[in-house]
């Protein structure tokens, strides 16, 4: 279990609540709320202080920005640790389609494109907990999909998966809803959500 508590109102001064809720292994929750309430904040400043946690951040890395995509996962394969780990991310790497797209510059990916190559880095890496800020953000609809069974492959595998996210209609079920909500000042912690 991952608890995510924070007690200090500098830390989301905007929200001006206690934030406290648990990530359980298996489960998958989802943290919703207005646009600029604290929810990326919130999760960055959790990951950076916690172990065995792996984040697909919204922003993505300028790092490799002038290389190609063959050799930046190349780089990737090699810091795997595990045949099962290299596999899972040949696997995700063909299915999101990056595998056609090789030659290119990471400068020339699409949105969806760099988003799905962020999702094959970060969901490839064995941790127990895996934060997902906003990952459907510019993925088309076969792109949702597979990311939903990866999402319900690694519930499946005992993992905790907490998703920042405003659509929840792609994810799959049951889902727990946290909400941070800035017009009351209160964390609602919701009941399982379903389509």
């Amino acid at each position: 279990m991952y608890r995510i508590q924070v007690k200090d109102p500098n830390f989301l001064p905007h929200i001006g609540c206690d934030v406290d809720f648990s990530v359980n292994k298996g489960e998958l929750l989802a943290l919703v709320g207005e646009n600029g309430v604290g929810k990326t904040t919130l999760v960055q400043r959790f990951s950076r202080h916690s172990i065995n946690v792996s984040l697909v951040e919204q922003k993505a890395s300028d790092y490799f920005f002038d290389r190609k995509l063959k050799r930046v996962k190349d780089i990737f394969l090699i810091s795997l640790t595990t045949d099962n780990s290299r596999k899972f991310f040949e696997s995700n790497w063909k299915a999101f389609h990056l595998d056609k797209k090789e030659n290119r510059f990471l400068s020339a990916l699409s949105g969806g494109e760099g988003q799905a190559l962020k999702l094959c880095f970060g969901l490839s890496i064995p941790k127990d907990l895996y934060i997902l800020d906003e990952p459907s953000q510019f993925l088309d609809k076969n792109s949702k999909e597979h990311l939903k069974g990866i999402i319900t492959l690694l519930l499946q595998e005992g993992k905790g998966v907490l998703v920042v996210e405003h659509d929840l209609s792609w994810l799959p079920t049951p889902v727990k809803v946290v909400k941070l909500d800035c017009g009351n000042g209160v964390l609602v912690l919701g009941d399982s959500w379903s389509i």
